[in-house]
């Protein structure tokens, strides 16, 4: 988990990670293949249809393609967007598209998931059967980094968390001791 108030750094940590920025110095290492949920809108394209933008997405993440039809089966089943999968993706409303964005992410399990605050966006059925998803995902022994000012959720999924102030990893361990911090900090 990845705890701290706006602007502490926590999304630029994600995209440090994600390879969307590149460090001023020092390096980042990545070993695993690496899904990241940061931005609602990146890789997806207005025009494109839901379904257009499932095949794109998956291509940009650089998997295989070769079962299109049980990719867009199971993330349309996962989404409940149903015929909404034919419209643009302009078209859509912010939970519609995070809930694309996420059921897209979620269809095969990445080494390496980075999540920045999706668990906000669509009504109460849809975030619990993503909650479900993501602790199905880290049973499997995959990692995930979850930047979030939900501390309940937080204490719920992670392990270890980091917490940020100012653009600097503070603390990183015990869960509680981050949520301690963040919260000394901020109320």
């Amino acid at each position: 988990g990845i705890l701290g108030p706006n602007g502490s750094g926590k999304t630029t940590l994600l995209k440090l990670l994600a390879g969307i920025y590149q460090p001023t110095s020092g390096k980042v290492e990545i070993v695993g293949k690496v899904c990241s949920m940061i931005d609602l809108g990146f890789g997806f394209h207005n025009d494109a249809t839901g379904f257009e933008n499932i095949l794109i997405s998956k291509v940009m993440q650089g998997e295989s393609i070769k079962d299109i039809t049980q990719i867009y089966n199971s993330v349309e089943s996962f989404s409940n967007l149903g015929e909404y999968l034919d419209l643009p993706f302009r078209a859509y409303s912010s939970g519609m598209k995070s809930r694309l964005a996420l059921s897209s992410a979620l269809n095969n399990t990445p080494d390496i998931l980075l999540i920045d605050e999706f668990f906000s966006t669509g009504d109460l059925n849809f975030t619990k059967k993503s909650r479900d998803k993501i602790e199905d995902i880290i049973d499997k022994s995959s990692i995930m980094l979850f930047a979030s000012h939900d501390l309940d959720l937080i204490k719920k999924i992670c392990t270890k968390a980091i917490y940020m102030k100012n653009g600097s990893v503070e603390f990183f361990g015990d869960v509680e001791k981050a949520s301690d911090m963040y919260q000394t900090d901020y109320n």
